[in-house]
């Protein structure tokens, strides 16, 4: 299989270093934002061909799939641009920015008849995959996950330190991995599973907001209780700081005190 390899970047490297590692695969050709900068991926991974024309990468002699490393806001359209071409596609998440672009996607994949791969790279970790097989065995039940991703950097750089040419949307990117990692465990691995789950929970979701003229009625804490318990935490920084990293926050921040109590208030 021949390989038109897309973007320059952290996920660039990460894939053609795996592309390597598979028999009778070739990257064939590789697109990045400058000439320069394709010029220097090809010499450096021994690729035939490089250019920032996207189109004339893909359209190299014997070329049977593209893989898209490229920025977030660009997945749409290059996807379309493949499938059309008649080119199998994986392209990292998020595939797109909109419901609307990721169903066009959809739809453009299943009218050339080829596969358009997102790439969910949680499923393919270690310990993820242990969990789903004892979860598939009956050795372990989940009841209960807690995921979090926590983000050391302060400057706009990819997971190598290298300068990005654009910024990350860390809600549609990482949240994407979370959500699917999640769907992903608690069926098995089986996505139809996910889905029937997704529809009860809707379901019981719209039942929820039928029901909730309850709490309305109950009694919520009065001023007094709020106050008191506000009284009663102590909060040593005089300064908008993060609690945590020391940092100047740019945003007003709360106690948690009074943010716990109007939430308990509501959720009698």
């Amino acid at each position: 299989m021949k390989i038109c390899l897309a973007g320059t970047g952290a996920m660039g490297e990460v894939h053609v270093k795996a592309l390597a590692k598979i028999d009778d695969v070739e990257v064939v050709s590789i697109a990045a934002r400058t000439d320069e900068s394709a010029k220097a991926f090809a010499e450096k991974y021994k690729i035939p061909f490089g250019s920032s024309n996207l189109e004339a990468c893909i359209d190299r002699p014997g070329v049977d799939a593209v893989i898209l490393t490229t920025p977030s806001d660009q997945h749409h359209d290059q996807t379309i641009m493949a499938l059309s071409k008649g080119k199998h596609v994986q392209v990292e998440i998020p595939m797109a920015l909109s419901l609307t672009d990721s169903e066009d996607m959809v739809k453009a994949a299943k009218a050339a008849g080829k596969v358009c791969m997102v790439t969910h790279t949680r499923r393919f970790s270690s310990p993820h995959r242990e969990i789903r097989k004892r979860i598939q065995e009956g050795s372990f039940h989940l009841h209960h996950m807690v995921v979090e991703t926590y983000f050391f950097r302060r400057t706009n750089t990819n997971m190598h330190g290298q300068a990005r040419s654009w910024v990350d949307n860390l809600l549609w990117h990482h949240t994407t991995h979370l959500v699917d990692f999640g769907l992903w465990m608690v069926s098995g691995g089986d996505m139809a599973t996910a889905d029937q789950r997704i529809r009860q929970v809707t379901s019981a979701s719209s039942d929820s907001k039928r029901s909730r003229t309850r709490w309305k009625a109950w009694p919520r804490a009065s001023p007094s209780r709020r106050g008191a318990s506000f009284a009663s935490s102590s909060i040593p920084r005089r300064s908008a700081m993060n609690s945590r990293s020391g940092c100047r926050r740019t945003w007003p921040a709360r106690s948690k005190a009074s943010c716990s109590i109007r939430d308990r208030s509501r959720s009698r």
